[in-house]
């Protein structure tokens, strides 16, 4: 059921997000919580119960509606395996909402995410959204990313502004995700059954 509402709200989302009606949208649930990801300290990774045979590539955006929660790292042809947007291997592109100021959303060892800004300290504080910009591929403009937890403060490289970032997606919850395969035209199929999902394994 959750995973039908957030289709719904993506599905929603493609009226003001025109990016996404390019995108075709995988359900998958999760099998398997595996923790930290090996040779990591923080963040948590998981199993998905769909693969390259359903259109999974390494890379693939995960998200609950239309919010970023991690990325696909590793594809098999039924079985796939992602990272959370607080895991440190994980870096996506992105924007200070109202503005064209980038920055990049980190997760670091500690298991919190950061948003980063390079050049001039921005004109950002706690409570800023982040979005999507759109580069650095697989992840589509505009999507939700978090909003700023502080005001940026330099980091110890000059000319580096960091600030903590509350996520949009429940980091803590996660047992459906949407998968994002920009490589076919948009569709929002069903979530399979308990009995298809074991049929296909």
């Amino acid at each position: 059921e959750d995973t039908r509402r957030r289709l719904g709200q993506l599905s929603k989302a493609q009226e003001f997000i025109p990016e996404l009606k390019t995108l075709h949208f995988v359900t998958a649930s999760v099998v398997l919580h595996a923790g930290q990801w090996p040779g990591a300290s923080g963040g948590g990774s998981f199993v998905l119960d769909r693969g390259s045979a359903d259109g999974v590539v390494v890379g693939s955006a995960l998200l609950q509606g239309q919010a970023v929660l991690g990325q696909v790292v590793e594809v098999s042809p039924h079985a796939s395996r992602g990272i959370m947007l607080n895991h440190p291997n994980l870096i996506i592109a992105g924007r200070l909402g109202g503005q064209r100021t980038e920055c990049y959303i980190r997760g670091s060892v500690a298991g919190v995410c950061e948003a980063v800004f390079l050049g001039r300290q921005p004109e950002a504080k706690e409570g800023d959204l982040i979005f999507t910009s759109g580069l650095l591929g697989y992840f589509p403009k505009n999507l939700t990313v978090g909003e700023l937890a502080e005001t940026p403060v330099e980091d110890g490289d000059q000319r580096t502004y960091v600030a903590r970032l509350r996520p949009t997606a429940e980091l803590d919850a996660v047992e459906g995700v949407i998968i994002v395969n920009s490589e076919t035209p948009a569709a929002f199929p069903e979530p399979r059954s308990e009995g298809e999902a074991k049929a296909n394994d």
